[in-house]
């Protein structure tokens, strides 16, 4: 059996790695290797969407210039992200120096999966989100926001007192971050797992499913798991999202 592949976790915005240790803990457990990083955008509101990626870049390259082949897991936001930094990182594709290494697989959690050209806003816009963008999210002149009602946009079914401990985690976000362009587009060459979220605010179904849409449009053959969660389905269905890394893991569709 080929060993694990080491698993990169991109967070979402407004959070930060220390709210999925429950989680990168599981995935440990179960035998992965687990490289989270801080994505700028999460701990310094200057901090731009092209430092996110840079910042993503940077694990990668580590990475994949030790020959590891690597299974990326995108929460939310982090799927901006990922689109952009994984560009150049498909095994068998990445650079001849890069010592065997790649990326294998692309695990999406209820994550932004969007064509090259489109924001995440434009899915705000898309869908008239942005109407009612003022009830749910208090704007700041220095272009950060923060959602006005954390418990029910992330963690929404999840135990109160559990609750509680991850608000104050959460940090205000710049919003160009979510205005940037998507540039890459890894899911149209990698095998990709998509976990899709039924109650979920942060990120509707109805965004989920106008993106796994538009990927069947572009011929891309998707494996789609549904889960009856919220937008936290790393915290609220830890074991089944352990297992759906485990099952990505071994995908028969992985380059070898």
């Amino acid at each position: 059996m080929s060993p694990k592949p080491t698993i990169l976790l991109l967070h979402g915005a407004w959070n930060k790695p220390a709210n999925y240790k429950p989680y990168i803990t599981a995935l440990e457990t179960a035998g992965f290797e687990v490289h989270c990083p801080h994505l700028p955008t999460c701990r310094d509101t200057l901090k731009t969407f092209s430092d996110d990626v840079a910042c993503v870049r940077e694990v990668l390259d580590s990475l994949v210039q030790a020959g590891k082949k690597v299974m990326v897991i995108m929460h939310s936001y982090g799927g901006c992200v990922g689109s952009d930094a994984l560009q150049e990182y498909s095994f068998p594709e990445s650079n001849p120096n890069s010592s065997g290494g790649g990326v294998v697989h692309l695990l999406y959690m209820c994550a932004y999966m969007l064509r090259p050209g489109v924001s995440a806003w434009d899915l705000v816009e898309r869908t008239g989100l942005d109407a009612v963008w003022p009830q749910y999210f208090d704007d700041w002149a220095d272009g950060t926001s923060f959602p006005r009602y954390p418990d029910l946009w992330f963690y929404g079914g999840m135990e109160k007192e559990t609750v509680d401990a991850l608000i104050p985690r959460l940090a205000r976000f710049p919003l160009q971050a979510i205005r940037e362009k998507i540039r890459g587009d890894p899911w149209r060459r990698l095998p990709v797992t998509y976990a899709r979220t039924e109650k979920d605010y942060a990120l509707p179904k109805s965004f989920q499913d106008i993106m796994l849409d538009e990927a069947v449009e572009d011929g891309v053959k998707l494996r789609v798991e549904v889960y009856d969660t919220s937008h936290s389905v790393f915290l609220i269905q830890t074991e089944e999202m352990v297992r759906l890394a485990v099952e990505a893991a071994a995908d028969e569709r992985n380059p070898i």
